[in-house]
C-alpha cells in the first residue's frame, strides 16, 4: 500500500492517495478497495512515499499486527494505529478475528506540528470483508487505549485515551546483520567511532551540525582528490555552506547519535540513510505533559558557555562523558534493537544509532521532508576513498559553472550565462 502526498508545494493537501486513489471534491472514481475473507491471513504493506507529511493510518475497528518495519522482522506487535513518516515502512497483518462481514473504512489522516495534531482524515479507503465459512467473531473492545505505533513521544498531547509506542519499543524477531549493505572481505576492527548530528535548524536553517549541504562539484566516488569537503566557516554556533561529509573508517563501529536540539528545533524529522540499515539503540523524547507542553533532554550538553536553548547546538557532546562508551548509556538495548533505515528524530529528544563501515561508497544521509533535504540538511557517508580503486580511463566531469559565471533572476526566472572553460 502506498500513501501519496499533495505536490510539495501545496501547504495544505487536499487528498492523500491510496495506490493513486482518492477523493477530491466531485470526483466519483472509486476509491481503493481491498477484498479479504474472515479466514485469510492478510499482509499488507505501508509506505510512506509522500514529500513532507506525517500520516497517521488505521482501519477502525481492526487491529494492526505489526511483523516487520523497513523490510526487518519485528516480534508482533498489535496496535490500532500506525503514525508514518516519509521512506518508512510497516508491514501488518490483519487481525480479523474481530472482523464481522461486511466493509470497513480505511483512514488517513495529517498530523500537523511538533504536537502532531490530528486533522480531519482526507485519505480513505475500504476493506470488504467476508466470512464465507461463518467463523465466530470476537467482541472489540473499544474501550481500553488507542495503541499508536511509532509517536515521537511518550505521552500524545491532549489525547487522553492514546497509548504511544515508539519504534524502539519493537523488538528484532532475530539479530541480524546488514547483509546487504557488508562487504566480507572488509574484517571488523575494534575501533568505535562516536558522533554527534544535530538537526535542530540552526538559525532557521535546514543543516547537520550548522553544515547546510551543497552538492560535490565532481563524482565524490570517481573522483575523490578533487572533492571539497572543506567546513572550516562553521562553529559552535555558526553555519555555512559546503559539502559535509562524514568520514567513516574502514571496518570500525560506528555509533550516531541523532540529535534535535537547540534554538532552532521547532518540528521531528524523518532521516534516511543510503547504504546501510541500523540497529537502532535507544531513543529518548522530551517530557510532555498532557496539556501539550514540552521539556527537552538534557542528556546532552550543546554549549559549554550556552544553556541548550540558547545554542545552535553544532559540536553536542554528552553531558556525561561515561557515556562516550554507549554501553554505559541507561537503557540501550544491546540485545535485540529493531533494525531501519529512516527514523523519526524527535523533537527536543535524541536517537542512537548503530552501523559497521564495511560497504566501501559515498553514500547519502538526509531528512526525508524533501524542502529540508534540497535546503541543506543532509551530508555524505564516506568510507570509499581507502578502498576504492578507480580503473583507468574512467571519463571525468566538472562543473560547467565558473567564478565567470553570471547570475540574473527576472520576473522569478533565475538564468546562469557561463563559460566553459575545458
Amino acid at each position: 500500500m502506498a500513501l501519496v502526498n499533495a505536490n510539495v508545494k501545496d501547504k495544505s493537501p487536499h487528498s492523500i492517495l491510496i495506490n493513486g486513489r482518492g477523493d477530491f471534491e466531485d470526483i466519483t472514481a472509486p476509491l481503493e478497495t481491498f477484498y479479504v475473507d474472515k479466514e485469510d491471513q492478510c499482509l499488507f504493506r505501508l509506505i510512506g512515499v509522500g514529500s513532507k507529511d506525517v500520516l497517521l493510518f488505521s482501519i477502525p475497528g481492526l487491529k494492526l499486527n505489526v511483523t516487520e518495519t523497513d523490510g526487518f522482522e519485528v516480534i508482533p506487535t498489535v496496535v490500532d494505529q500506525i503514525i508514518i513518516y516519509p521512506a518508512e515502512r510497516y508491514d501488518f497483518e490483519l487481525d480479523l478475528d474481530y472482523a464481522k462481514a461486511g466493509i470497513y473504512n480505511i483512514t488517513i489522516s495529517i498530523l500537523s506540528t511538533h504536537n502532531l495534531i490530528i486533522r480531519p482524515s482526507i485519505g480513505f479507503g475500504f476493506l470488504n470483508v467476508s466470512n464465507s465459512n461463518s467463523l465466530p467473531v470476537k467482541n472489540y473492545d473499544s474501550s481500553n487505549n488507542t495503541r499508536v505505533l511509532n509517536c515521537p513521544f511518550k505521552t500524545y498531547p491532549h489525547e487522553t485515551n492514546v497509548l504511544c509506542l515508539p519504534v524502539d519499543t519493537l523488538i528484532a524477531r532475530k539479530n541480524e546483520d546488514d547483509q546487504k549493505f557488508v562487504v566480507q572481505s572488509i574484517p571488523k576492527s575494534n575501533e568505535t567511532d562516536l558522533h554527534f548530528l544535530n538537526f535542530g535548524f540552526p538559525d532557521g536553517h535546514s543543516s547537520i551540525n550548522g553544515r547546510i549541504f551543497r552538492w560535490p562539484t565532481v563524482s565524490a566516488l570517481t573522483q575523490p582528490s578533487e572533492v571539497d569537503t572543506d567546513c572550516t566557516g562553521c562553529d559552535e554556533e555558526k553555519t555555512c555552506h559546503c559539502s559535509h561529509a562524514l568520514n567513516l573508517k574502514s571496518g570500525s563501529e560506528v555509533v550516531m547519535v541523532l540529535l534535535n536540539l537547540g534554538k532552532g528545533t521547532f518540528i521531528s524529522h524523518p532521516i534516511h540513510m543510503h547504504g546501510h540499515t541500523y540497529e537502532v539503540l535507544k531513543m529518548e523524547f522530551p517530557v510532555v505533559t498532557i496539556d501539550g507542553k514540552f521539556t527537552f533532554t538534557e542528556d546532552i550538553q550543546c554549549s559549554k558557555t550556552r544553556h541548550n536553548n540558547e545554542s545552535n547546538c553544532n559540536s553536542a557532546h554528552w553531558r556525561n562523558s561515561s557515556w562516550d562508551d554507549y554501553r554505559n548509556i541507561p537503557g540501550i538495548n544491546l540485545e535485540n534493537p529493531v533494525r531501519k533505515d529512516s527514523i523519526v528524530v524527535p523533537y527536543g529528544g535524541y536517537v542512537i544509532i548503530r552501523i559497521e563501515a564495511r560497504n566501501p561508497g559515498v553514500w547519502f544521509m538526509h531528512c526525508h521532508i524533501d524542502q529540508h533535504m534540497v535546503e541543506g540538511m543532509a551530508l555524505m557517508l564516506n568510507e570509499s576513498f581507502e578502498n576504492t580503486k578507480i580503473p583507468n580511463g574512467v571519463p571525468t566531469c566538472r562543473s560547467f559553472f565558473n567564478e565567470k559565471s553570471v547570475k540574473t533572476e527576472s520576473s522569478g526566472i533565475i538564468m546562469f550565462y557561463y563559460t566553459h572553460e575545458p
